[in-house]
């Protein structure tokens, strides 16, 4: 089956760009100062008002900022259709809100949802939007929501398929290595989610060969998304805004905050717990 450029931003990898230059057939290859002048640093670091930055290889991506308020890299290297990178500050705004502006009006069965880190901005968390390919036109849109000072920050990636997987792979990986180099220069802590993090417990009887006793279960979630949950066992998760994520076997539970309790899906039965002061 044909490879396709699908969703990049979900497994960001650091590319290196290395600019070679090649001697002419018979010629004998330019050492010390001339190999130097012929080699030239094509990478460019582009830095915005809004508090971010990203490099990218100006041999590759064409800096365009004819929209205001958008930051485009536009891919130049020969390809069947348009493959950009698109940024944009949104003040005042939470990635929920952007990104519905974004992709409320698809169909919810060809939109992908997930939420994680992304490229350099740990322990921030982002907000992935994935509209599924369009067989036609071959185009693929993906959507990273990033909350930033207040409001948030939209990294949109929109790719083509060429139809052919060596063109496809190179065009990702040129894209990676862009979006692998996104940093905030100026960022306050993230604020959306800030009532969440926090130890929290439950409680509870049972009988044991005829005798009551006393356990608790307990859930820890940390500031940087990483956590704990400790019931029988210590388990390490990772939490998103609506689940508690056990990596190692990939097991979701569902769960949500009011005030001091959370309530945590086990099976189906909804778990109060109590955070702890």
């Amino acid at each position: 089956m044909r490879k396709k450029i699908l969703s990049v931003v979900l497994a960001v990898c650091m590319i290196s760009l290395t600019a070679c230059a090649g001697a002419k057939p018979g010629a004998e290859a330019p050492t010390g100062a001339a190999a130097e002048k012929k080699e030239e640093n094509t990478e460019k670091t582009y830095e915005s008002k809004d508090g971010w930055k990203i490099s990218y290889d100006a041999n590759a991506f064409e800096l365009n900022e004819d929209t205001p308020g958008e930051t485009t890299f536009v891919y130049k290297k020969g390809s069947a259709g348009s493959n950009l990178i698109t940024i944009s500050y949104h003040p005042g705004k939470m990635p929920s809100e952007v990104l519905y502006e974004k992709v409320g009006g698809v169909d919810d069965k060809y939109v992908e949802r997930s939420e994680g880190y992304f490229a350099n901005t740990y322990p921030d968390w982002s907000y992935t939007r994935t509209v599924k390919a369009d067989e036609g036109s071959g185009l693929n849109e993906t959507f990273v929501g990033i909350e930033h000072n207040g409001g948030t920050v939209i990294i949109e990636v929109l790719t083509h398929d060429e139809k052919d997987d060596d063109k496809n792979m190179s065009i990702s990986d040129d894209i990676s290595a862009v979006l692998d180099s996104f940093t905030f220069t100026n960022h306050k802590p993230q604020e959306e989610y800030a009532y969440v993090p926090g130890t929290y417990t439950h409680e509870f009887k049972e009988e044991i060969e005829g005798k009551e006793m006393d356990f608790k279960d307990t859930i820890i979630l940390n500031a940087d998304h990483s956590g704990k949950v400790e019931f029988q066992d210590s388990i390490d998760v990772i939490w998103s805004s609506y689940e508690i994520i056990q990596p190692g076997n990939n097991q979701r539970n569902e769960y949500t905050v009011e005030g001091d309790y959370l309530y945590y899906n086990n099976d189906g039965e909804f778990i109060e717990f109590h955070k702890e002061k």
